[in-house]
């Protein structure tokens, strides 16, 4: 048993790295179709089943996706990858709500700084525009998305793909554990303290005002943080 164990990991090794060299040789690029699972069993001198286990997993990584009738094809799809670390991670009670803020606060600073010097007049316009929607207060299901639009929109703004795709994955991992939590951070007591810090946020992207923003932001998960606090005394009591 423990044999079949190895030689089964060094069937996915010897595939994972077929693909990592191909793409470093430049035969493959993003978007190109992977040769097909014969060749690469012939190629390798592996099973037909060992290939397909080598290609299910880098479908996991997020580094191939499949079309139906189509083949498999080079990916690049980093926010799943991420998501699905560090939903393990919290289910396993690596991480908690908590620390998912401290990282979003940390992060949201460093998008910031570069979106002052990246982003675009519509972009600043687009960002008061959901400001706009969040404050007529229509549903709480409908806060939540204007809230992710505003952040998702910084995060675009700093023109940086890694902060982009973590950001992103952290607020899909927070919506897998806490989405209603969520809802309930927006509709809370510090709700127009959450609210002003939006609204200066945007006013500091637009006046270029680096340091007033960075702490627009720290206010605005401070918020966040308190809120999550006292949830979760709520649940304990």
């Amino acid at each position: 048993m423990t044999g079949c164990t190895a030689d089964s990991d060094k069937a996915y090794e010897k595939v994972v790295r077929y693909i990592k060299n191909k793409i470093i040789a430049g035969e493959l690029k993003l978007g190109s179709k992977l040769p097909p699972e014969r060749n690469i069993a012939e190629e390798l001198g592996l099973s037909r089943n060992s290939v397909r286990e080598g290609i299910h997993m880098l479908k996991i990584m997020g580094f191939v996706s499949s079309q139906q009738g189509a083949g498999n094809y080079v990916a690049c799809n980093l926010e799943e990858n991420i998501t699905e670390s560090l939903s393990i991670m919290f289910t396993l009670n690596k991480m908690d709500y908590m620390q998912l803020n401290d990282l979003r606060l940390a992060l949201e600073s460093e998008a910031f700084t570069l979106a002052v010097d990246n982003i675009t007049d519509e972009e600043i316009t687009a960002m008061k525009g959901y400001i706009e929607k969040l404050e007529e207060n229509i549903s709480e299901e409908e806060n939540v998305q204007w809230d992710k639009k505003i952040h998702f929109a910084l995060a675009d703004a700093s023109k940086n793909m890694m902060i982009q795709s973590i950001l992103s994955s952290l607020s899909d991992v927070f919506d897998m554990f806490m989405l209603e939590m969520r809802k309930e951070v927006l509709k809370g007591p510090d709700r127009e303290h959450l609210q002003e810090a939006h609204r200066d946020i945007v006013a500091c992207l637009a006046a270029r005002d680096k340091k007033g923003g960075r702490d627009a932001i720290r206010r605005h998960f401070t918020y966040i943080r308190h809120a999550l606090e006292a949830t979760e005394r709520k649940k304990e009591g």
